[in-house]
């Protein structure tokens, strides 16, 4: 079916639960431009090249993972001002889902980075804020921890660091994308070989080290294309409308 902007944001708080889950980001929509849809860009991070891209597109709505707006009230200044300035002129809605995207068990960007290892028996995964939000599996068979870091490097087309901690094979692995790499505490406890997450904290080494798990950090980015892939695909399977995914380059 077509649709308006209204309903495919309330089918998408639907499909993502928004009501249940608690987060710190305003999930749902962030800026309402017209009402017609009849293209869908999804992206990482509403950035202004992202916000560019849609409207060179022609977008009438963008859905992404970060959006603009937090727990905390902002000043509407600088570049958020800017990028607040290019949606309403152009008239360009702005959806956003994070915490939401991140823990589904079938669009998000945890369940993407499992079907990329190919895990199995995968159940969730890390505590944060009362709620799990990433999963943990197994390989079907244990693998040398160098062909799993080329299996995330050729995934992912980005070189991964690896903090090995044991190095022996793999076989059990928990995956959190984005800004987790705190997690790997509750990997340890969990008794897993490997812990997977985007980004590297100070004291990322040591844990790795003195919990004898290996580490790989791939990307905040990186890590967190998956989701928004996930809902192009679902958005062009339920609407009659024309949906692109477009990747803004991050190393980080």
């Amino acid at each position: 079916m077509s649709g308006t902007t209204r309903e495919i944001v309330d089918w998408l708080n639907l499909q993502l639960e928004v009501e249940r889950i608690k987060d710190n980001a305003l999930n749902g929509l962030q800026v309402e431009g017209k009402p017609d849809v009849r293209r869908v860009v999804t992206g990482v991070s509403a950035n202004r090249a992202l916000i560019q891209a849609a409207i060179d597109q022609k977008a009438d709505l963008l859905v992404v993972h970060h959006g603009l707006f937090w727990s905390s009230p902002v000043a509407i200044a600088g570049p958020l001002r800017q990028r607040l300035k290019l949606l309403l002129e152009h008239d360009l809605s702005l959806a956003a889902y994070h915490l939401p995207l991140d823990l589904h068990p079938t669009l998000g960007n945890n369940s993407g980075l499992c079907k990329l290892l190919g895990l199995v028996d995968v159940v969730p995964f890390g505590i944060y804020k009362g709620q799990r939000i990433g999963f943990r599996g197994r390989l079907p068979q244990p693998a040398p921890l160098t062909a799993v870091v080329d299996r995330i490097r050729q995934g992912l087309q980005r070189d991964p660091t690896l903090l090995p901690g044991h190095q022996r094979p793999v076989s059990t692995v928990a995956v959190c994308s984005g800004g987790a790499a705190d997690m790997v505490d509750q990997a340890i406890a969990e008794s897993c070989d490997l812990y997977l997450s985007g980004e590297l904290t100070e004291y990322s080494p040591a844990m790795a080290i003195e919990g004898a798990i290996d580490v790989v950090v791939a990307g905040h980015h990186a890590t967190e294309r998956f989701g928004v892939q996930s809902l192009a695909t679902a958005i062009a399977q339920q609407f009659d409308v024309s949906v692109e995914f477009v990747d803004v380059p991050n190393p980080f």
